[in-house]
């Protein structure tokens, strides 16, 4: 089981993170400014009601979550979702536990409006696969992963070693960009953490490209579902012209959990 220091840590590094997010009147401010990631003002609203439910879950998942394993720089945790090997680094344990409390709370559109039986996925920002586990288990046809930051893309190998061998999640290590270059990943103190769009004295050049060329490489018919985070600048100037939610599933409104964060999905429908 995780130690009380985990724990104190987690709670500490989760108070910080979402504070700001637990009254509707900031929630509500962040609409007026245009920060609220494309999020209905209705559901903009509750805000600060999903943040709670997230912290609540990701605070249930740390206690039924115990270290299994050591390996040079990585870490293998036994959570309620499966098997997952980490990146150490000072917060990748408190990411993990978050993450998996969006996959049980539902922010990326549960079963009402997320990922079904038989879709291709692409998933912007893959992190460890928490995402990627959650798509497979709803029957996800194939995964593309996009993770460029080279420790969790090796984390990725790790936990889908099986899936990768048959094609069903296909490992990308290049970012999700609006256009195809290179830039400079900054690492965070997670995985989560990590970003093209900020400055940090640790940083490496990564290769990004566009949506339309993994497409078009990987022979792709269809996408039936994009899961992105405010990390991953897949359309020109987000803030302005940010992803539209679809005549369908996988709107806007499953994400607000994530209001200011910038987290968002979409359904790209056939």
């Amino acid at each position: 089981m995780p130690d009380q220091a985990l724990s104190s840590r987690d709670s500490a590094w989760r108070w910080a993170k979402s504070a700001v997010l637990r009254t509707k009147g900031y929630a509500a401010s962040l609409y007026v400014a245009g920060l609220a990631s494309g999020c209905p003002f209705r559901a903009a609203l509750n805000a600060a009601q999903q943040q709670r439910d997230l912290d609540s879950s990701s605070d249930e998942i740390t206690k039924q979550s115990s270290l299994i394993a050591l390996d040079a720089g990585y870490e293998r945790w036994r959570t309620p979702f499966g098997t997952f090997w980490i990146p150490i680094r000072p917060c990748s344990r408190e990411s993990l536990f978050e993450m998996l409390g969006e996959r049980r709370v539902g922010v990326y559109g549960g079963q009402q409006r997320g990922v079904r039986r038989g879709d291709v996925v692409i998933d912007c920002g893959s992190n460890v696969g928490t995402f990627v586990a959650e798509a497979l288990d709803a029957g996800a046809s194939k995964i593309i992963a996009c993770e460029p930051s080279p420790g969790t893309a090796e984390c990725l190998r790790r936990n889908f070693p099986e899936e990768l061998s048959t094609g069903r999640v296909i490992l990308r290590t290049e970012g999700c960009w609006h256009e195809t270059t290179n830039l400079r990943l900054s690492l965070g103190s997670s995985p989560a953490g990590d970003s093209f769009r900020k400055e940090s004295a640790k940083s490496i050049h990564l290769p990004v490209t566009t949506l339309d060329a993994l497409v078009s490489e990987l022979a792709l018919d269809r996408v039936d579902f994009i899961k992105k985070g405010s990390r991953s600048c897949i359309f020109p100037s987000t803030r302005s012209n940010p992803l539209p939610p679809c005549a369908g599933r996988g709107s806007w409104v499953d994400t607000c959990a994530g209001i200011g964060s910038g987290w968002c999905t979409a359904s790209i429908l056939p």
